[in-house]
């Protein structure tokens, strides 16, 4: 679901922001800090998601490397964190007391996003139908 958010976010923010060419448009790639338990699933994964919501081929690597070569990840873990904390106090009807929270939200500069599980289901749907689709692509 992250990936689905960020190319909505990509498509819709930053291309209405900094427009380019037809073919020359701003393409990501993907860090994330090392971990052992779901790093296989999610590189197994990544190329099927591609097939789903990146039909141009803006999404590039997705890198499972270490904190300290990669410095913007412990920041990363920072926004993280607060993230979970306004979720939470919004879910449970708290104001926000930190003042980098209150910063967050005036200047928009976090997004936050939230998937229920009906959200989560269509998804699945279409990641099977996708596989069924190139396994019969194959034979």
């Amino acid at each position: 679901m992250f990936f689905v958010n960020f190319m909505k976010y990509l498509t819709e923010d930053i291309d209405r922001r900094f427009p380019r060419k037809s073919g020359r448009e701003e393409g990501v790639d993907f860090v994330f800090d090392r971990q052992q338990q779901f790093a296989p699933l999610a590189l197994r994964n990544y190329e099927l998601i591609k097939k789903i919501i990146d039909p141009k081929n803006r999404f590039g690597a997705l890198v499972y490397d270490s904190k300290e070569r990669h410095i913007p990840l412990q920041a990363a873990d920072l926004l993280a964190f607060y993230a979970r904390r306004i979720l939470t106090h919004q879910n449970e009807g708290k104001p926000w007391q930190d003042p980098l929270e209150r910063m967050l939200e005036e200047r928009h500069n976090l997004m936050l996003s939230y998937f229920t599980r009906e959200h989560m289901e269509i998804f699945a749907k279409k990641i099977v139908a996708r596989r069924e689709a190139t396994r019969d692509d194959a034979i």
